[in-house]
């Protein structure tokens, strides 16, 4: 499908920076899936977000973040100690430099940094 193959690419690429947005950028983002989906499945501007959705068999744009932000985490923490970035994550509540607006600290806030592999695999399901 045209979209899974130019649009959502760009959408998702660097999600675990952006996802410190406010609440309007990211609906703004939010609403590029969803004029793209429409204009691919042919449907009109008054059908509803989730209809349009089911249509195209393609899940909404926050949901995929969210997913896609818990299996970020469970890859570093999988990692262990062996990776830097991962080490410095794992680490990250004793550093004092991160600022509470930073992406790890939303992740952290989210609830995404408990989840084991396995209830990643349940959220993508």
């Amino acid at each position: 499908m045209t979209y899974t193959a130019l649009i959502r690419p760009v959408l998702e690429y660097g999600y675990q920076i952006y996802q410190v947005a406010s609440q309007r950028n990211l609906n703004k983002s939010e609403r590029v899936q969803l004029s793209s989906v429409r204009i691919i499945t042919g449907l009109q501007s008054c059908c509803r977000k989730a209809i349009v959705l089911f249509e195209a068999d393609i899940q909404s744009w926050s949901l995929r973040r969210q997913t896609n932000s818990a299996r970020y985490i469970a890859k570093l923490k999988s990692l262990g100690s062996f990776n830097r970035t991962s080490k410095f994550i794992l680490q990250w509540a004793s550093n004092q430099r991160l600022k509470k607006d930073s992406s790890i600290g939303v992740i952290w806030k989210r609830g995404f940094w408990i989840l084991t592999l396995n209830h990643v695999f349940l959220l993508a399901a």
